[in-house]
């Protein structure tokens, strides 16, 4: 089981149009990770009542797609955090005076708490 997770600013006008979903998992469009796995962690995010979607603009980077053989017993999840679901995220534009902003434990637990259920599910199915 392997899952790579990092986030991203949310809102990035040079590289996408508009706001990212809070969660984006990847799985490469399926290859990197049984379809059981992908729908059991998109149940978790359904259930987060955070934003979301799956195989979108992250669809799996380069770690995913390398490491993710289902086929060898290897599966693979990516997950891209836009910033807004665990830090107080700046609106407009992005400065030394108003990024990297304070970490508030208790604003990022909502999101831990979802991170830490997808985590514990991920390897409850994998040990099965």
């Amino acid at each position: 089981m392997l899952y790579d997770c990092h986030s991203i600013r949310s809102v990035i006008p040079r590289l996408f149009p508009g706001e990212l979903p809070v969660f984006n998992l990847g799985t490469n469009g399926g290859a990197s990770a049984d379809p059981q796995l992908e729908a059991k962690v998109t149940t978790l995010l359904e259930a987060s009542d955070e934003s979301f979607v799956v195989n979108g603009r992250f669809r799996g980077g380069w770690i995913t797609r390398h490491y993710g053989t289902p086929e060898e017993g290897v599966h693979a999840l990516q997950m891209e955090l836009a910033c807004r679901g665990y830090l107080r995220e700046p609106v407009g534009p992005v400065d030394e005076t108003n990024w990297p902003v304070a970490y508030d434990p208790d604003f990022a637990a909502p999101l831990r708490a979802v991170l830490h259920s997808i985590f514990e599910t991920a390897l409850d199915w994998a040990r099965r």
